[in-house]
């Protein structure tokens, strides 16, 4: 199948050449359009669920980590499932998934230095400020995914990252 501007190039030529008058190549050229959009309209249903799908799943996986406050260790261990289970639907349920797991992996950098510093006092606040913005972001992640945006937690330290798409 060739692209639209190929076959414009083509219908160019052929006017050109005196092969199609003017009217003849604006109709081909209005038809190809008229193709185009429908042949768009035509997928268009296939698409919608699909980014309705990736919000969800998005919301999803930034929610299950609120797990974790009724059984401990599955806030860590839902969402990265959901993320592994997910991650192909859509390139934003990947972009959450990424997000949700350098969130863990702060917390739990986080979690240790503050719980170091509870001997000089000042950790305790510290972890109790860890434990308010660990049951914050999620929501607000999750109220952001629903709208189809991809929100970083702030304070969140980018150690993993999406692979490079280039190959050399």
């Amino acid at each position: 199948m060739q692209s639209i501007a190929e076959e414009l190039e083509k219908l160019s030529r052929l006017r050109r050449e005196g092969l199609l008058s003017e009217q003849e190549y604006s109709e081909a050229k209005r038809a190809l359009f008229t193709q185009e959009k429908e042949s768009k309209a035509q997928f268009a249903h296939l698409i919608e669920p699909v980014k309705a799908d990736a919000s969800t799943w998005g919301m999803f996986i930034h929610l299950s980590l609120l797990c974790g406050y009724v059984i401990p260790i599955a806030g860590w261990v839902v969402p990265i499932v959901l993320w592994q289970w997910k991650r192909h639907l859509a390139p934003e349920v990947e972009a959450h998934g990424y997000v949700v797991l350098n969130w863990i992996l702060s917390t739990l950098i986080y979690g240790v230095a503050f719980s170091m510093l509870t001997f000089i006092l000042i950790g305790w606040p510290l972890l109790g400020l860890l434990a308010v913005v660990s049951f914050v972001y999620p929501l607000m992640g999750a109220s952001k995914a629903s709208k189809g945006k991809v929100w970083g937690y702030p304070g969140s330290i980018q150690l993993i990252q999406p692979a490079s798409e280039k190959h050399v």
